[in-house]
């Protein structure tokens, strides 16, 4: 229960991150999804000022969220 509680609020906290980074810079930006479905922890939320996922570098990528602490919760 407490994993699910503490995932929401970390994907909240993501989102407002991501409009704030996108407000302060004046720039758009994406928030990419990948390795979904998975209930190892092997997905990622990056945000990033490319649109396209394969263009994303650690030189255009603002934030990350892994998966990782989130083994055994499915999440699709």
């Amino acid at each position: 229960h407490m994993k699910i509680v503490n995932l929401a609020n970390e994907l909240q906290g993501f989102l407002i991150q991501a409009k704030s980074e996108s407000v302060m810079r004046n720039q758009d930006f994406w928030v990419h999804i990948q390795g979904l479905p998975s209930s190892t922890g092997s997905w990622k939320l990056t945000l990033s000022s490319v649109s396209n996922v394969t263009d994303i570098t650690s030189m255009n990528t603002v934030a990350e969220l892994q998966g990782h602490l989130y083994r055994g919760l499915v999440v699709s």
